[in-house]
């Protein structure tokens, strides 16, 4: 008779569907839970605070910024991984991120070179300066436990605000390629 091992439960908290969610977190951690199923359980939660877009505008006016809710999805996971800024803003990655830890699950903060440093000229330069994204960002690097980048110049960039471990995942949508 074999040993039972427990699988480690990954919840993936993609900041939305779109192509940059699809390749770093939603693709790779359904990848994991098809390489791994014996080892790891994965599930997808786009909104694992239970924010409701009317709810959160209404929160928003009267200067409220995260509800205390936890979640099933948090309370079953052991790792809690997300990526970017969520559709929800800033305040909702930042408590995402806050809540997990402070319910002591190992916390993964996948991120892009859009949110620090961002260059002037660039589509998005206004919102992410008008919502203060790059110090949103900042914020998360200085308490999640794994920070993870794709390029060693953006990690080089932000090393001094990361306070834990800090890795470089190449980009890849082939998995038999090395990486």
């Amino acid at each position: 008779m074999s040993e039972r091992k427990d699988k480690l439960k990954i919840l993936a908290c993609p900041a939305n569907e779109g192509g940059c969610a699809y390749y770093r977190i939603i693709l790779p951690a359904r990848k994991m839970q098809e390489l791994y199923p014996d080892d790891v359980e994965v599930r997808i939660d786009l909104n694992p605070l239970g924010w409701d877009k009317e709810e959160m505008m209404r929160q928003k006016k009267q200067g409220v910024l995260l509800k205390d809710y936890t979640g099933e999805n948090l309370e079953w996971a052991d790792v809690v991984w997300s990526q970017n800024i969520h559709n929800f803003g800033g305040a909702y990655t930042a408590g995402l991120m806050r809540k997990a830890a402070e319910m002591n699950k190992l916390t993964h903060y996948d991120n892009d070179d859009l949110l620090t440093d961002l260059y002037e000229g660039h589509r998005l330069f206004k919102a992410y300066k008008d919502n203060r994204l790059d110090e949103v960002a900042k914020h998360i690097y200085s308490f999640v436990d794994m920070v993870s980048v794709t390029q060693k110049k953006f990690a080089d960039r932000i090393a001094p605000y990361v306070s834990r471990a800090l890795i470089i995942i190449k980009n890849s949508i082939d998995y038999k390629l090395p990486a």
